[in-house]
């Protein structure tokens, strides 16, 4: 089913998408972003309940009971794939980073760097405040 192109009609719109009966036991959801290559502020703009609609499913979750639908083309689809892989693979590498910096057991070393900055402020401001 994943890669197939469907007639549909637009059974419900929301504010991040619109669910499209597709003729399978649960609607097809086509994500604002995947509605159209133009800004899409407001899906109304774009689309009407009742309204025919060529939809390409792009997921199939059979244990959520889901469908995932476009009606981008394959190039545009493609392309938001890549980018979101690449966003998560930068999100999953800077929290490694972060975890492995500074292991959540390790709190004493920002204890201890916050102590030592207020008393280097101390000693600082007190030599300050005597001239």
């Amino acid at each position: 089913m994943e890669g197939e192109e469907l007639e549909g009609k637009v059974a419900r719109i929301t504010s991040y998408g619109a669910f499209i009966d597709v003729g399978c036991k649960v609607d097809a959801l086509v994500h604002i972003s995947r509605i159209s290559q133009e800004k899409v502020k407001d899906i109304n703009d774009f689309l009407k309940i009742g309204q025919e609609v060529e939809v390409r499913i792009i997921s199939v979750d059979g244990k959520k009971k889901t469908l995932a639908g476009s009606m981008l083309g394959k190039q545009a689809d493609q392309y938001l794939n890549r980018r979101r892989e690449i966003l998560t693979r930068q999100q999953q590498r800077q929290h490694s980073w972060a975890a492995a910096e500074f292991p959540k057991t390790d709190i004493g070393f920002f204890e201890d760097a916050i102590k030592d900055l207020e008393d280097a402020f101390q000693e600082d401001y007190g030599e300050w405040s005597k001239q």
